[in-house]
């Protein structure tokens, strides 16, 4: 987990025994349940973490189980076989979340860039940008077929090009200031498929009274002068 969220408590599920050893910003685990509680599919409830967020971040598992075989089933019907660890979590955000059960299966994951995009025009006027991203968790044999994409603001307006084959997609926004009075208005553009990814879209309306950013008001303005004049002071 990130360097600035602190570990709170955790706790080992269903009656197991063994150690949670909490090292810097992870943990190592080595759990057992002499019991031998029976599973509901295919997944079991290994252990919880409860963490204080401090910042958006993510809680995983690095990967396969490398510390060993894994002993299932109950005496004496047992097997040692490799298993896949699964824990993903993401938090510390208000726009983006995942919805996806506690299973074996890859979720569909969008991940757009840039995190915040910035428009600008004049009042009544409009701007336009694109955002990109790839879907991660997007498998050639099991493609995200679907995404969708909103947002809550109604001078945004956007169309979007999606691939599934690849996992790739676009999305083209156009801002419309008509209405609006002039200063920054803000927005979440959201791309959903199992998860939501989100792009913040601040649009500033120019003030009609400010000066023009290529214009130094401190500089003073041109005086007109005739070619005499120019000559009496250059002779």
């Amino acid at each position: 987990w990130p360097a600035d969220w602190q570990l709170v408590d955790y706790e080992i599920c269903h009656g197991g025994e063994g150690l949670i050893d909490p090292i810097g910003r992870g943990a190592y685990l080595d759990l057992s349940w002499p019991d031998c509680p029976q599973m509901n599919g295919m997944v079991f409830l290994a252990a919880r973490f409860l963490l204080d967020v401090t910042s958006h971040g993510p809680f995983t598992f690095p990967g396969l189980a490398t510390e060993g075989v894994t002993t299932i089933g109950c005496p004496p019907n047992t097997e040692q076989l490799w298993v896949q660890i699964s824990c993903s979590a993401e938090a510390g955000v208000v726009c983006e979340y995942c919805t996806t059960p506690c299973d074996l299966t890859t979720f569909c994951n969008p991940r757009p860039e840039p995190g915040v995009l910035e428009l600008e025009c004049a009042p009544g006027g409009s701007d336009s940008g694109t955002i990109t991203g790839i879907i991660e968790g997007n498998h050639e044999f099991d493609p995200c077929e679907e995404i969708y994409v909103t947002t809550d603001a109604e001078w945004l307006d956007f169309d979007y090009w999606h691939a599934p084959w690849d996992g790739i997609f676009e999305v083209y926004v156009d801002a419309d200031a008509q209405g609006l009075a002039p200063g920054s208005h803000e927005t979440w553009l959201r791309v959903i498929a199992d998860c939501a990814g989100c792009t913040r879209v601040i649009l500033h309306v120019r003030d009609p009274q400010s000066v023009p950013e290529d214009l130094d008001p401190f500089e003073p303005p041109a005086a007109l002068s005739s070619w005499g004049r120019l000559k009496q002071i250059y002779r």
